[in-house]
């Protein structure tokens, strides 16, 4: 590989805002977004947990930015993103990565419930996106990566609420790339399958490992790779896709 090939997949120095970075695939892609030597800043909801996640990457020797934000607050992502951009000297990537789940049948989900994961997953995902977009677009330049989930495509027993979120945030990707190409910004999400956390542990159903070609669970170490792709000027002709990222599960 030249070293022009090698240089474009480099995130060195890049300041990448991560919403949902505390823990799970948001706490794994920001520390390995920060070994690869971007300045990553994240977000959560608690501040208790952002300080831990800080912390436990500072002992690494790992500096990464946290601040305590609820994404479906409007006020909040822009005190948020304004912080960021100013504290960073900017934002060259948006990865959206906070969701939450309801896991029950459609018949007992509450409006409330419903209201606060689409809040979370799809509100979220927009108002970020916004207030990084209209920033990005005096720079003509940006990276936005989107979190999406198989389940965008598939159905599941006991997750309506969670599949018809992320089914919008994958169409969200297309019209905002569409929307915001003339600016320079990317817009792509990638859509994981079965991943393993500390979190889940446990959780996932028997016998899904078998419909995995791959064999195994996924890991957040697994959706690395596809995101500094997305992330770095290796993907700069590629705007408006959803990559999924399953060991083959969804085939």
């Amino acid at each position: 590989m030249s070293p022009g090939a090698t240089t474009i997949f480099d995130v060195s120095g890049k300041s990448i805002l991560l919403t949902g970075g505390t823990q799970g695939i948001g706490y794994g892609l920001a520390r390995a977004l920060a070994l690869a030597g971007a300045r990553v800043v994240i977000t959560g909801r608690r501040r208790d947990r952002v300080d831990a996640a800080v912390g436990r990457m500072a002992a690494e020797g790992l500096a990464v930015r946290g601040y305590a934000a609820d994404v479906s607050d409007e006020a909040a992502v822009e005190w948020v993103v304004g912080s960021a951009w100013e504290a960073e000297g900017g934002v060259d990537a948006l990865i959206n990565n906070a969701a939450v789940r309801v896991n029950k049948p459609a018949v007992e989900v509450t409006a409330r419930e419903w209201d606060w994961l689409m809040g979370i997953n799809l509100k979220g995902v927009f108002l970020m996106s916004r207030a990084v977009a209209r920033r990005m677009m005096d720079r003509r330049k940006g990276k936005i990566v989107n979190i999406s989930s198989v389940f965008a495509d598939m159905a599941a027993r006991e997750r309506a609420p969670y599949c018809a979120s992320k089914a919008a945030v994958s169409q969200l990707t297309r019209a905002l790339a569409l929307e915001w190409a003339e600016y320079g910004i990317r817009v792509n999400a990638v859509a994981p399958g079965y991943i393993q956390t500390p979190e889940n542990a446990g959780q996932v159903k028997p016998g899904v490992v078998a419909n995995i070609p791959m064999g195994r669970l996924g890991t957040p170490e697994d959706l690395v790779g596809v995101t500094v792709f997305l992330a770095s000027e290796a993907s700069d002709y590629l705007t408006g896709q959803t990559i999924v990222v399953d060991g083959g599960w969804s085939i």
